[in-house]
């Protein structure tokens, strides 16, 4: 997603980081979150933004859930898991190119 930030966006790794040095958003991950559900909103409206931003919200939990806490990680959490991170790379490949 910085990446996509840096190429499709204009900021450049060192103002990425600055900005988020100083972000009051909590940390890189809610940066970058918090900056594509806006973009999302932005160039797509609501009714992407609701599925874009609910599938990083459902990943993020995923991810916290399966690092932080003692859960059983299932194959059925793990391929919705994959599922999500795969349409949420798509959307974005789709939606912010050059």
């Amino acid at each position: 997603m910085k990446f996509t930030m840096n190429n499709f966006f204009d900021i450049g790794y060192d103002k990425l980081n600055t900005r988020i040095s100083v972000s009051t958003l909590g940390g890189t991950h809610s940066y970058v979150i918090h900056f594509f559900n806006n973009a999302v909103k932005k160039k797509n409206g609501y009714f992407d933004y609701r599925d874009f931003s609910r599938k990083i919200k459902d990943l993020k939990e995923f991810r916290e859930s399966s690092d932080y806490d003692d859960v059983e990680i299932t194959i059925d959490k793990s391929q919705k898991a994959k599922e999500y991170a795969t349409d949420i790379r798509q959307y974005i490949q789709r939606n912010f190119k050059r």
